[in-house]
């Protein structure tokens, strides 16, 4: 069980946090092309989901719950609201009428589809860690945590095919993402005991 602050994982997180917010900050305007300029630091959000597993603990489902959302799902709630009301503010600065469709209509589903409101896009992430270490916490309680990794992985391929081939974004973001980031916290539960010794 880690006890203390591991260096090398901190400075690892702030350089991924300070590329994230670069990578947000330009994306709305030069979109794809963005990952170019430092393809090597594209797996940010899958290092979110790794780190997190690396320092996960078991408790009991009520408590994990509790924690969680205080830490997770009220920041999230409280980020919405101030981006929701940004987004208001921006359509009036720019003339806009205020429609049902922009107040309350694009919100919901891309809440639904996406688990962020348009304008905090990037917040997807807080929900899906959310549900990630619930399900996490319950699984391991029958499974090892590299039998997670690996249906976790399957799954996500099945919902790479079906959003590729079958039909583009039939499924939520957020379930690919949950089994994406399923994949890598439960990767990081198997190979932290390895990941800590000096020689790996």
């Amino acid at each position: 069980m880690i006890k203390a602050r591991i260096k090398y994982l901190d400075i690892a997180s702030g350089i991924m946090i300070v590329w994230l917010l670069v990578y947000h900050a330009l994306y709305p305007m030069y979109e794809d092309s963005i990952s170019a300029v430092i393809p090597f630091l594209y797996f940010f959000m899958p290092w979110f989901f790794y780190k997190s597993g690396m320092m996960f603990q078991r408790r009991d489902i009520k408590s994990l719950l509790v924690k969680d959302f205080k830490k997770l799902i009220v920041p999230f709630v409280i980020w919405s609201i101030i981006g929701y009301i940004v987004m208001i503010l921006w359509h009036l600065f720019k003339g806009e009428e205020l429609t049902w469709k922009i107040l309350l209509m694009r919100p919901i589903r891309s809440l639904v589809l996406n688990c962020s409101i348009p304008i905090n896009s990037a917040l997807w992430f807080i929900p899906v860690l959310f549900v990630v270490r619930q399900l996490a916490n319950l699984l391991l309680t029958r499974f090892k945590s590299y039998t997670i990794a690996i249906c976790s992985f399957i799954f996500s391929i099945i919902c790479l095919v079906l959003n590729k081939y079958i039909s583009p974004y039939c499924l939520p973001t957020w379930i690919s993402g949950t089994a994406w980031g399923m994949f890598f916290f439960a990767s990081a539960i198997f190979l932290r005991d390895f990941e800590l010794k000096k020689w790996m």
